[in-house]
Formats: C-alpha cells, structure tokens, sequence
C-alpha cells in the first residue's frame, strides 16, 4: 500500500529515553531553577522539557515575557476553536519552545498542532510575518507551572479558570527548537485550502 502523503509535513518526535546521568542531571537543573537559579547544562533544554513533564506534576506554558509573575485567566479560543477564558499550558516539552521564541513584533499568526499518537508524539509549525522577509524568532521564555488547577482539554492542551504562579522558568534561544529548520510559512488570514495547495506545490 502506497504511503499517504501528509500535507501539513508533520515532523516526529519517538518518547525520550534518558539515562541515569540525564535524569541526574535534569533533576539538578530543576531544583536550580525552582530557587531562582539557571540551568547550567549542556544537554539539550527540549529534553529537559520533556523529561520535566513526563516526571513531575508540571504543566508548561512559552511566551515572549520575560517577568509573569501571575498568570490570570483570558478570553481565548481553546484548540478546537471553542471561547474560553483560561491560563492556556501543555504537557509536551517541545511545544512551548516555540510559543516562547516566536517573536510578536513580527510574528502576526501561528498555525502549530501537536498530537500524540501512541508513544510518538507529532507536530506541525507555520507563522506568518510582517514584514515577510523579517526574522520571526527571538529569546524567550517556558515557565513551568504546578499541574494542580488545571483540567486537560483537547490533545496536549491543558486549561485553568484560576490564576496561576508559575514554579520556574526556563530561557530559551531558537537554537533550543528541534524544529527550526522546518517551521513553515503562511500569510496572515491565508485560508486552510489555499495553504495545504501552496504546500503540494
């Protein structure tokens, strides 16, 4: 049977399998930052992200801010489109990086999807840029939050009608995304069809 081509290009991720050191290193890193502290490895921070949530009862969330210090409930459709007023955060590592390290200056839309299917988990990037031919990314931030108030919405997206505190934080560069390379472009209100034909070329 021939292989159905994906239109969204979707990139792969398997589960992440840590050793003894990794996992000794990562719980190290997570104590320094629960006091204020940097991360202070060479390992990769995705991982880190990763490895966090599968380990503890943490929740992250990536923005631009440097300095959230409460994070308050906002109108926003979840991601099946539906308005609600939550604290928006996930239980995947990787796809906070991006929310945190696409520049708002520029970046005028994002399309992203991240869905898990078994113990491969599956994402999808595009933004749309003004001006176009300006570069979309900058430094950032994934804070890492406590699971508690929060309910799991659809996929990896979790909700909060509470305020929250978040426990750390985590800064991160573009060269900290696994998929930087692979970030698709759309124009701003381009149409889900026209999209998908301008991607089969």
């Amino acid at each position: 049977m021939a292989e159905v081509e994906d239109p969204y290009r979707r990139h792969a991720l398997p589960p992440l399998d840590v050793g003894a050191a990794a996992a000794r290193d990562f719980e190290a890193a997570f104590g320094r930052l629960l006091y204020g502290g940097s991360y202070g490895l060479e390992r990769s921070k995705a991982d880190f992200l990763r490895y966090l949530v599968a380990h503890h009862p943490v929740l992250l969330h990536g923005s631009n801010d440097p300095a959230i210090a409460v994070f308050e409930p906002r109108p926003k459709p979840d991601f099946l489109e539906r308005p609600v007023r939550a604290v928006f955060a996930t239980s995947d590592g990787v796809w906070p990086i991006f929310f945190a390290i696409a520049d708002r200056s520029v970046v005028v839309e994002m399309r992203n999807n991240c869905e898990r299917a078994g113990t491969t988990t599956h994402y999808y990037f595009s933004v749309a840029v003004r001006p176009p031919r300006r570069d979309p990314w900058s430094s950032g931030h994934v804070y890492i939050l406590p699971r508690q108030p929060f309910s799991h919405g659809y996929r990896e997206e979790w909700l909060s009608s509470e305020p929250v505190v978040p426990l750390a934080r985590l800064c991160v560069d573009p060269s900290d995304f696994p998929f930087l390379d692979r970030v698709l472009r759309h124009e701003a209100g381009e149409s889900t069809e026209a999209f998908l034909a301008r991607l089969r070329g």
